[in-house]
């Protein structure tokens, strides 16, 4: 059900408005991980879907060319994450 709402949505916006709207989530995401190492662990380790919900955040952003600083933050904010958990492959 999820892939057919999405699939309609997509259908329905513009290339350009996919992309206005993926800034302004992954902006408000940014916002919300705190400076410092432990509060975005924290962040993300709150709730169990919220890892792999930034994943594809980033790779919907690559594909619509989000603004780059906004994906790099982003970046920035799993790299840590992965680096608390040792992670080296996905970080």
């Amino acid at each position: 059900m999820h892939y057919a709402i999405k699939e309609g949505v997509l259908e329905l916006a513009t290339e350009k408005e996919i992309e206005e709207e993926l800034t302004k989530v992954i902006g408000a995401l940014n916002s919300l991980m705190q400076k410092g190492e432990m509060s975005r662990y924290d962040f993300i380790t709150n709730d169990a879907t919220i890892k792999s919900n930034l994943e594809v955040l980033l790779d919907n952003a690559e594909k619509y060319k989000v603004d780059v600083y906004v994906v790099l933050e982003l970046r920035k904010n799993l790299a840590g994450y992965y680096m608390s958990l040792l992670d080296y492959y996905n970080m």
